[in-house]
């Protein structure tokens, strides 16, 4: 590597890192103060560059939200990962790795509503500002990967004998998967609103979702 080209891939570096250190400001403030109530200057601000920083970097709002969001999506995900399928799961029947998976639902609502809340804040944006689908192909690409592992425990448990063979897969993942998150974000942005709604404890409702989801397409 001559002296040109190493100088190259270290400003390619430091462009990587100032972009991450962007997102990275966004991505807390987000949390902090919520997607619409955070301006360019506020992330700029918080990342210490000047907003022609960063819009060097980013060309608007609404690439910064996309960007931030796959960053929550990829930080969250590989920390439930060792939860989701555990060393012991290699062992497990196609079903017992379904319920584990669901399971990661709970956990999110339990330990994470910061991030159950931003989903919430992101879908809001995203329709608001009228982000079209291409623009959201690089997201929804991330947020897949959990569908990739569902699917294939379900080809197991069809395998295994101990999930249905009739069971679409990839109907099964969205109706289960909109189903809990849209309950987990009813639970921690709006509460208890009715006072029928103290009556039954919310991890109860979630883990009703996902015995049933499970027994539907048990054998």
């Amino acid at each position: 590597m001559d002296l040109k080209e190493k100088r190259n891939n270290e400003r390619m570096e430091q462009v990587e890192r100032r972009k991450d250190e962007i997102i990275s400001a966004a991505l807390s403030l987000f949390v902090e103060k919520g997607i619409d109530s955070t301006s360019i200057n506020d992330i700029a601000a918080k990342a210490e560059v000047g907003p022609a920083t960063v819009y060097r970097h980013f060309e608007n709002k609404p690439q910064i939200v996309i960007v931030a969001a796959i960053k929550f999506w990829q930080s969250e995900i590989s920390s439930l990962m060792p939860r989701i399928l555990p060393e012991s799961s290699n062992t497990c029947k196609g079903i017992d790795k379904i319920r584990n998976i669901l399971n990661s639902y709970v956990i999110l609502y339990q330990e994470y509503p910061e991030f159950i809340r931003f989903l919430d804040e992101f879908d809001n944006y995203v329709v608001k500002e009228k982000i079209d689908a291409e623009a959201l192909r690089i997201y929804e690409q991330n947020i897949l990967d959990l569908r990739g592992i569902l699917v294939k425990a379900l080809q197991e448990g069809k395998q295994d004998g101990t999930i249905k063979q009739e069971v679409e897969e990839y109907i099964f993942y969205a109706t289960v998967t909109h189903a809990v998150l849209s309950l987990s974000e009813k639970l921690v942005l709006r509460g208890n609103i009715l006072k029928s709604d103290n009556e039954i404890e919310a991890i109860a409702q979630l883990n009703l979702i996902i015995e049933m989801a499970v027994k539907y397409i048990s054998t």
